[in-house]
């Protein structure tokens, strides 16, 4: 712990040391398509995608479910534990189709597939309208927020007569809580007002409020295209806090541009789009998207890709890069790389064509997670309120040592380390006083050690402060580093910064 704060204070005078860029343990979730139709021609599977050894290789972890019908996409997230995964399907609503219309659970290690939810009941927490179909057509993104429970968009056959203006399907964010395996509807479209198809799911960075973008563009009864939507989560997500971090009257984050995933380095959205050549940005406020980069295809794995799929590396690092999960149809599925800093191409890696799977047809390439990636979550007490557990997981790097701080000030521009890498965390009085557990009443760091498993558990208890059901709408920012003197920096691994707020 000394040795960490005395290298904060000392940043300029260290000597970057030489060793490997810092990304994600290179093991990666990819896959997820499957139909009951055609059911032997797509690769109806999840997929693990290992790059720690001497060569790439790419194994099944799991089927999906049967019957099932398509997986959403994206859709596919490591759970709150960083051992088990969590999925969406989408499709009909034929009752025969137990799996589809679902928010799943995949337990790893005893191999086996749970319905949390399931369409056929999404009658008992739809909105008002004159006539129910007992099944929605699809679930979107789940999502794990800063209690442990899980957020997803659903989109269901429900007409909805009044308001006479939203006589359309139904829109809703449900939430799954964990703990009592119950759902209850966040927000739907009469209770705010509009129509909107409650896409995909992220937090942001800045603030700590709930982002969710739009799926929709209208014209009446507002001016909305494409809206980013912003939820607090201290408030239990009331839809009388609605509000836009990106209004969408002019164009916002378009549907195809799957993911609501920020550049650390500025807050604002950035991804390529769907086909690969193109880079879009979306700042806050009432501006449309962007394109800060066109990409040639020189190289590209085929002349059109598909890439619903994808998301940033680690943000720390000194090259930070974005990987989109892409596929063409019958032609193959590939890994492409960005480099953020640039926006520009740098590389695939094949994952499956007709040549290493001769038994698929077709290769739609729908997801993709860093496996065992989720290296900071906090979970409420049950017990106490306004108490968290500080959840650690990082298992390729068991019984390290590692430090775990808070701050106040957020992630930009963060703490430079000379060997590149980004300690996404502006030193303020919280950090030193966290890092340096002078608050144990308050933040409790824990073991200062991984345990065999790579996990370990921090808290933050505010239980004895007097603070209102509605929460005090205050950010704060959670970072680790695992420690090793042997490591450029002394830091061996710097997961991307958590935000949650109080």
């Amino acid at each position: 712990m000394k040795r960490f704060l005395f290298a904060l204070l000392a940043l300029a005078l260290l000597i970057p040391l030489a060793g490997a860029q810092s990304y994600h343990n290179p093991v990666y979730l990819v896959g997820g398509y499957g139909t009951t139709s055609t059911y032997t021609y797509y690769p109806t599977a999840i997929f693990l995608y290992d790059k720690t050894g001497a060569a790439p290789t790419i194994s099944k972890l799991c089927d999906l479910p049967t019957p099932t019908y398509t997986m959403r996409y994206p859709s596919l997230y490591m759970d709150y534990d960083n051992k088990n995964l969590l999925m969406c399907s989408s499709g009909t609503s034929t009752a025969g189709y137990a799996w589809s219309n679902s928010l799943l659970h995949y337990d790893v290690a005893a191999k086996t597939w749970t319905s949390l939810w399931n369409g056929q009941r999404v009658s008992e927490h739809a909105g008002p309208g004159s006539y129910k179909y007992s099944y929605p057509y699809s679930y979107a993104n789940p999502f794990v927020d800063q209690n442990g429970d899980t957020l997803f968009g659903v989109y269901g056959y429900e007409y909805v007569t009044s308001p006479s203006t939203l006589a359309s399907n139904y829109y809703a964010i449900f939430k799954y809580d964990r703990t009592t395996a119950s759902v209850r509807t966040i927000v739907d479209t009469v209770q705010a007002g509009f129509i909107e198809y409650w896409e995909q799911i992220d937090r942001d960075i800045d603030s700590g409020k709930i982002l969710v973008a739009g799926g929709r563009s209208q014209t009446s009864p507002n001016t909305m295209r494409y809206a980013v939507h912003t939820f607090n989560p201290e408030d239990g997500y009331n839809p009388a806090n609605h509000g836009f971090w990106n209004d969408g009257s002019v164009y916002g984050w378009y549907n195809y541009s799957r993911g609501v995933e920020q550049n650390l380095k500025n807050g604002y959205l950035e991804r390529p789009y769907y086909t690969g050549l193109y880079v879009y940005q979306l700042q806050p406020g009432s501006g449309g998207y962007t394109t800060i980069s066109t990409v040639p295809n020189t190289g590209f794995p085929n002349t059109t890709v598909y890439g619903y799929s994808g998301k940033y590396d680690l943000q720390t690092a000194a090259k930070p890069r974005y990987l989109l999960n892409t596929y063409y149809s019958s032609t193959g599925a590939w890994l492409m790389e960005y480099d953020v800093n640039t926006w520009s191409f740098t590389g695939f890696d094949l994952l499956m064509n007709k040549t290493t799977h001769p038994e698929y047809n077709y290769f739609y390439n729908y997801n993709f997670e860093f496996y065992q990636g989720r290296h900071l979550q906090t979970v409420r007490d049950l017990k106490t309120p306004n108490k968290w557990d500080i959840l650690i997981s990082i298992p390729h790097l068991p019984k390290m040592p590692y430090v775990l701080a808070a701050g106040a000030s957020g992630v930009r521009p963060g703490m430079a380390l000379p060997d590149g890498r980004t300690i996404n965390l502006c030193l303020d009085p919280v950090v030193w006083m966290t890092a340096s557990n002078l608050v144990p009443g308050i933040w409790n760091i824990g073991p200062g050690m991984l345990d065999g498993n790579g996990e370990a558990k921090g808290s933050l208890d505010l239980s004895k402060f007097k603070i209102p059901s509605t929460g005090i709408g205050q950010p704060i920012w959670i970072a680790v580093a695992v420690l090793d003197p042997k490591a450029p920096c002394g830091i061996a691994y710097l997961p991307d910064t958590y935000v949650m707020r109080l």
